[in-house]
């Protein structure tokens, strides 16, 4: 299924957007249009509307495919019989074999504005109604649109069924591996333990077998309830089919309308119990999932193996920025690196016990990565079993301010900036890291050590604001605002000053860093060893 989006060309009397879907053979053109009330400021009128209108009829009925237009029109069609505008309106639309849909009106004063035009051979929406429940002057049109359903895509995968492992006989597998039995005291020895132990765990009792399968769309709300009752209605349907009994037919009809109204049920529940008690950023998100849908990674068709050329030209794009900073002249020998003025220090990190590990890891998100030996969700319900690994892992991390080179190797996936941006250009990209999750583990334990040290010092940059709680964009720029409001109430001349860095984060000069972190913030230590360690390759 391919969709696009683009405007089309501008007109004084209205505004338009369209919205082109094509799956297979079957284009479907939405235009979405709005005509603002004429009035003196805007310097529109019906007469202006209805020598521009019927070039824009004609170029929405030269469109391919079938059509669809919908918008707000601002004409009074309730009184075709004596509003002379609303006549010349629909008999423009029927000159091009087009038609308007709506019957009822769709203004909380009475009229007809908002308008569903298609051609007259098209049965491209049914079921039109209206309601104006909701708190708006205009009321929500609703319809059925009929198009075909994309064909499903089929993937050749090798597939583990988590579901069916006993959790269990799971359990006891990794009690009597070596990683509860005999574990190394070594760090770098245990996580390489960790990682092959729980790998041949998870073989065992879910071994991953190459098959096709079929890409349907994610829904959450198909539970095994439903499951089971699609599984009778199929029985029910071969029973009507192998009979061809009347009497069955009236049985597999009767059981279809129950399954449906169920999981009419089970999608209505599911939604509302997802919006209800949610905040304002997790409300924006869940409604931009449901409206932008799944993201499509798209690459340039020229590259002939991916991975390799996109791990090339990233690693060239770093070494070529840090060659062009090396060419910068210095100004002064030792300007990165004031000298040590901080009367606090950090020298360590503290030891966790089980039971934050286990708040930590009920708390993080259930993602996977590739390089993890089993999946997140697997993990969390035998976690009673590996809290003694992981625990001792994390401790061993920190306390010895080391990073094990094993679980500082991520998973990179290029992912397109912008959705407008053009796939076949390679900067168009930006990589997206994926570390394992017990290496997420370890910076959920050293993080907030490090804030609440630096937040009871009072030695926390007063400017930052990312990556920081009750800090963002927006007071930032608040911020900023009132810097430039002070200045300028005050008679002082104001200049701001903006700089925009090509991969910031990739071009920091660790030693410089760890510099900072040294004689700007007192970290010493086996703390200042583990973060020289985590920056090292």
């Amino acid at each position: 299924m391919y969709s696009s989006t683009k405007n089309l060309q501008h007109y004084s009397i209205l505004d338009q957007k369209e919205f082109n879907t094509s799956c297979g053979s079957t284009c479907l053109c939405i235009v979405a249009v709005y005509r603002p009330p004429p009035s003196k400021k805007n310097g529109l009128s019906a007469d202006i509307f209805f020598n521009e209108f019927p070039i824009i009829i004609e170029n929405l009925a030269a469109l391919p495919g079938r059509l669809l237009v919908v918008g707000d029109f601002n004409f009074h069609l309730d009184n075709v019989s004596t509003n002379r505008d609303a006549i010349l309106f629909l008999d423009l639309l029927d000159s091009n074999n087009l038609i308007q849909h709506v019957e009822t009106p769709t203004h909380n004063r009475g009229h007809l504005l908002d308008l569903v035009i298609t051609r007259n051979s098209d049965t491209v929406i049914s079921d039109i109604s209206s309601s104006l429940q909701l708190p708006s002057d205009h009321a929500v049109i609703t319809g059925r649109i009929s198009v075909p359903r994309p064909k499903s895509t089929r993937m050749f995968v090798n597939h583990r069924k988590l579901r069916n492992i006993d959790l269990c006989a799971f359990a006891q597998s990794i009690c009597a591996s070596s990683i509860i039995t005999e574990p190394c005291s070594d760090l770098d020895s245990l996580v390489h333990q960790y990682n092959t132990d729980l790998t041949n765990v998870l073989d065992m009792h879910a071994p991953a077998r190459p098959r096709f399968v079929t890409l349907r769309p994610h829904a959450p709300w198909f539970d095994d309830s439903l499951r089971e009752a699609k599984a009778k209605k199929r029985s029910y349907e071969r029973k009507y089919r192998s009979s061809g009994l009347e009497i069955d037919k009236q049985i597999f009809r009767d059981y279809c309308n129950s399954y449906y109204r169920c999981l009419n049920d089970a999608k209505t529940s599911y939604h509302r119990n997802r919006f209800s008690n949610v905040d304002q950023r997790s409300l924006f998100r869940e409604v931009e999932k449901m409206t932008s849908g799944k993201r499509t990674n798209i690459f340039p068709s020229s590259l002939v193996d991916p991975a390799d050329q996109f791990l090339t030209y990233f690693n060239d794009k770093i070494c070529n920025l840090h060659s062009k900073l090396c060419e910068l002249p210095v100004l002064e020998p030792n300007i990165y690196l004031p000298p040590c003025t901080c009367s606090s220090s950090f020298s360590s990190f503290l030891p966790v016990t089980e039971t934050y590990i286990k708040q930590i890891v009920l708390k993080s998100p259930t993602k996977f990565c590739e390089l993890d030996p089993i999946q997140t969700v697997v993990l969390k319900q035998c976690l009673h079993v590996v809290l003694t690994p992981i625990t001792n892992i994390v401790n061993l991390s920190l306390g010895g301010g080391s990073m094990p080179d094993a679980l500082k190797v991520s998973q990179l996936a290029p992912v397109l900036k912008k959705i407008s941006m053009d796939p076949e250009d390679m900067s168009s990209f930006r990589p997206i890291s994926n570390l394992q999750f017990i290496s997420k583990m370890i910076e959920r334990v050293a993080s907030p050590q490090l804030i609440d040290y630096l937040m009871e010092n009072k030695i926390y940059p007063n400017l930052q604001s990312a990556f920081r709680k009750g800090y963002s964009t927006e007071t930032a720029l608040l911020r900023v605002q009132n810097d430039l409001l002070e200045a300028l109430d005050s008679g002082h001349q104001a200049l701001l000053v903006m700089l925009d860095f090509s991969a910031a984060f990739d071009t920091i000069d660790h030693q410089i860093l760890l510099g900072h972190l040294k004689s700007r913030f007192g970290i010493c230590g086996t703390a200042l060893s583990w973060f020289r360690s985590y920056l090292t390759s």
